[in-house]
Parts: structure tokens; sequence; C-alpha cells
């Protein structure tokens, strides 16, 4: 998966949560509640566009699943805070500087076989 579409995923994830909550002002306005709706809505945005892109179901869920608790264990808090608040306030230019040193163990997910 391309940071590009890593990024997409992310933004649909803070869409979502935009529509959820008020718009975050801080990184420290941004609950883990916030942080977990954001993950949810990175992991199904990321099966959607496998299942959209026609790749077999069982490879896709199991990239998302994989990707999804990468980021979840390596990922620290107060980046998704910071990347959360920053797409809130219409700065999702700050996306990638959160899941760019992460590409490397996304893609490790993209070589496993479910």
């Amino acid at each position: 998966m391309t940071l590009r579409t890593l990024l997409r995923i992310g933004a649909a994830g803070v869409v979502a949560l935009s529509l959820h909550a008020t718009a975050q002002t801080t990184p420290d306005a941004v609950t883990d509640a916030d942080i977990a709706l954001v993950q949810q809505n990175m992991e199904s945005g990321c099966v959607a566009r496998g299942l959209e892109r026609k790749d077999p179901e069982n490879e896709v869920r199991s990239f998302c699943s994989c990707m999804t608790a990468m980021l979840k264990d390596k990922v620290a808090r107060s980046e998704w805070q910071r990347a959360i608040a920053g797409a809130a306030n219409g700065r999702a230019e700050d996306l990638p500087d959160v899941f760019k040193p992460y590409l490397g163990d996304v893609q490790t997910c993209k070589a496993r076989k479910p």
C-alpha cells in the first residue's frame, strides 16, 4: 500500500471523526476514543479500498488487520493526537510525518500471506 493510499485512509478516518465530534484544535484535546475511532476507520477504509480494487478478500482483510495492529503498536499516542488534530484543523499534511517512519513495517504486512 502506498503512502498516498494510507493517507487517504487516514483522512477518511479523520473525516468520520469530525462528523462524530467537535473539531479538535489541539493534540491534547484528542481522546483515546477519538484515536480508536480513527484507527477503526483506517482499517475499514483499507478493507473497502482493497475490495474495490478486486483484491482477494482474505488477503485484504489479513493485510488491513496487520497494518492496523502494527500502527496501533508502533505509533505513539502523542503522534496519533498530533496527526488527528492537524487533519481536523485542515492540516492533512501532518499525516505523512506521522506514518512515514512505519511504511517499511506496513510493507511487511503486504508480504505476509493469510
